[in-house]
């Protein structure tokens, strides 16, 4: 037997660090790794399993691979040499992936089926890019301008009217309109789309706007019954005897609620919070000519795609209208003491904290409970609990509380990630912080400092926290952009399947690739190519 391992030294002292036994066989060769998946299958047996049917599958895989790509816009070369390789054979570009002969040769032949990867992801983008033309009865009684901002009582920023003129300009054309306003907390979105959904209830459009929870809901439906009392507006909140007034108003504020009511036909469906619904939910009351404008401060890999390929535009804010600062730090698991003391300075100086608990062991209340244990003996009746198993009326009644300033401290899962208000709320601590992705981080730090000034974001993880786990989190630390979370996000995590059909909004695309992201630079230099080549064509024509 071999033993295999990366080796370390220490002055005199030479040892391996977590050593394997490799058979005889694979004494100087290269041997393939493949990822196992923890108490269903370990990597040894799943390289065993491959190599065992290697052979008859490696023809299979490049029928696959050749029918795929057939109709694609290989830019009128064969698939070896849009891969990368001419001269070979599809089946020796598999082989050398999975059985190299040098390590140049494998990396070359993965290299390869990536760039085929990506040329299969750019065929779903420009499917994806909007192109149906339609009929639009509004094109001519949609007014450009930004009338109806008026009735918000407060004045708008440049970025907010440029949004509210392109949005409505898009809303002209002859194409279904996919756009995203992407802005962080405080820069004003629900007032750009909601003059957006006044301008078209003006034009006899009727509008639906879905969103995540109750509460926000019923906040969005105050602001535009407040701002423009003149506009029908029905608030769809699961009540059956609302369905007969849903149908008549001009626009419909609700959660999912409205997608298993008969509100009849609608003409714009805008979708706040986009990240917090699947696909199929987003699209659910989207007809053939329907228009729909998503809404977000950090987007879902897969939106993020679509908007870097020209599938959906964008609208983008960057201006808030109360100036902050959030100060995020990742922590080390000794750092606590210190990250627990700089908590109980906020409260003395008058602010409040909010302690994140994930969820552990499929229980959405234990740990936010246990933890809740420890601050209320050291914060007796000023110190609250929050989790997504109380009643409305509990958690009504806890957020009351902090914001009448009757408690201190909320310790809380996830369920505050949106649509909370805590104006004195200048301080969140997230515990075990890599079990959250980044953009669902980054809006639980949206709460913080909400009335502006300086916040503070403190990331704890685990002790058995991973190097690559804690470089994801450095990621907060350098930018409190959502936008650009975002897209560190989707590099990260992948950004799932492109299809129209697919909800898979994250991780890898996997109609040629297994657990691999398509590299998203290949990515961008195809399409790149391939828009060049049309616009040559188009202009030859």
């Amino acid at each position: 037997m071999t033993i295999h391992g990366t080796l370390y030294r220490c002055k005199d002292t030479a040892w391996i660090n977590n050593p394997t036994l490799v058979p005889t066989e694979w004494a100087g060769q290269l041997r393939p790794v493949y990822p196992g998946k923890i108490k269903v299958i370990k990597p040894d047996l799943v390289r065993d399993r491959v190599l065992e049917h290697l052979p008859q599958s490696i023809m299979r895989a490049a029928d696959h691979l050749r029918s795929l790509l057939r109709d694609e816009d290989l830019e009128g070369r064969t698939i070896e040499t849009a891969a990368g390789i001419p001269g070979t054979t599809l089946e020796r570009i598999l082989e050398q992936a999975h059985l190299p002969n040098s390590m140049r040769n494998g990396l070359r032949a993965q290299a390869a089926i990536e760039r085929l990867a990506a040329y299969a992801v750019a065929a779903k983008v420009r499917v994806a890019r909007p192109i149906t033309r339609i009929a639009n009865p509004f094109a001519n009684l949609i007014q450009p301008g930004v009338a109806r901002a008026k009735g918000i009582p407060f004045h708008l920023t440049d970025e907010q009217k440029i949004a509210i003129r392109d949005t409505l300009a898009d809303l002209r054309e002859q194409t279904p309109m996919r756009r995203l306003l992407s802005g962080d907390v405080g820069t004003g979105k629900t007032a750009v789309y909601g003059s957006v959904a006044a301008t078209c209830a003006d034009a006899g459009m009727r509008i639906a706007v879905l969103l995540p929870t109750g509460p926000l809901a019923q906040q969005v439906y105050d602001e535009f019954s407040a701002w423009w009392p003149d506009i029908p507006i029905q608030l769809l909140n699961g009540s059956v005897d609302k369905d007969v007034a849903a149908s008549l108003a001009e626009i419909v504020i609700g959660t999912t609620a409205i997608l298993f009511r008969d509100i009849g036909p609608i003409d714009l469906v805008i979708v706040d919070e986009q990240q917090r619904f699947s696909r199929e939910q987003r699209e659910q009351l989207l007809a053939r000519e329907t228009h729909l404008l998503e809404v977000t401060a950090t987007c879902i890999p897969r939106t993020q795609a679509l908007l870097r390929y020209g599938a959906v535009a964008l609208s983008r804010l960057t201006k808030v209208h109360t100036p902050r600062f959030i100060h995020t730090k990742v922590h080390r698991a000794d750092e606590r003491v210190a990250v627990f003391a700089h908590a109980r300075k906020t409260i003395q100086q008058g602010h409040q904290v909010a302690v994140i608990q994930p969820l552990k062991s499929g229980d959405r209340k234990e740990a936010a409970e246990q933890a809740y244990q420890i601050w209320a003996k050291h914060y007796p009746n000023r110190t609250r609990l929050l989790h997504g198993e109380m009643s409305d009326e509990q958690k009504i009644e806890a957020l009351e509380d902090m914001r009448q300033g009757r408690a201190d401290v909320l310790v809380s899962t996830t369920v505050i990630e949106v649509g909370v208000t805590l104006k004195k709320l200048m301080h969140i601590i997230v515990v075990d912080a890599e079990r959250f992705g980044l953009v669902q981080l980054h809006q639980l730090r949206g709460r913080v400092a909400r009335a502006g000034g300086d916040g503070y974001c403190d990331l704890l993880p685990s002790e058995a926290v991973s190097s690559r786990s804690m470089d994801r989190l450095k990621v907060l630390e350098s930018t409190q952009d959502g936008f650009e979370v975002a897209e560190r996000d989707m590099r990260l995590r992948g950004f799932g399947d492109l299809s129209t059909d697919s909800d898979q909004q994250h991780g890898t695309d996997e109609s040629i690739l297994f657990a691999r992201p398509v590299n998203i630079d290949v990515l961008d230099e195809i399409l790149a190519r391939q828009e060049k080549a049309l616009k040559a064509h188009q202009h030859a024509a």
